[in-house]
């Protein structure tokens, strides 16, 4: 469906209610916005790659300007928390099924190895 504004969109992902979570390119840099089921869209932020937790109510997110994996809650101007710095070292994050602890891929030592944030176990 038309987005109704200039944008690219990418990085796709359902929420609960029917709403989509993107990521998208508008003329000041890359944002974060929902498309809600009414077909109205919102900008939640600046920032990259969103993936929504599995309560649907946060957002894990690259905050391109601090250089950091953040989360936030799932609306307009809310505060972020910055969980992990160091990029491009760390990507492909994924939730467990329960939202509790957070994995993701790290490369520093060149070979690809999965990081839980909440233990540091590798």
């Amino acid at each position: 469906r038309p987005l109704g504004k200039p944008l690219r969109a990418g990085c796709l992902s359902w929420l609960p209610g029917g709403a989509l979570l993107l990521a998208a390119r508008e003329e000041q840099g890359e944002v974060i916005a929902l498309l809600g089921a009414d077909g109205a869209l919102t900008t939640l932020r600046a920032g990259s790659a969103p993936l929504p937790h599995p309560d649907g109510k946060r957002l894990l997110f690259l905050d391109l300007a601090a250089a950091a994996w953040c989360t936030a809650e799932l609306a307009p101007g809310s505060a972020l928390t910055p969980l992990l710095g160091g990029l491009p070292e760390h990507a492909s994050p994924a939730f467990s099924p329960d939202g509790a602890r957070i994995l993701f891929v790290e490369a520093r030592t060149g070979q690809p190895v999965v990081y839980d944030l909440a233990t540091g176990a590798r």
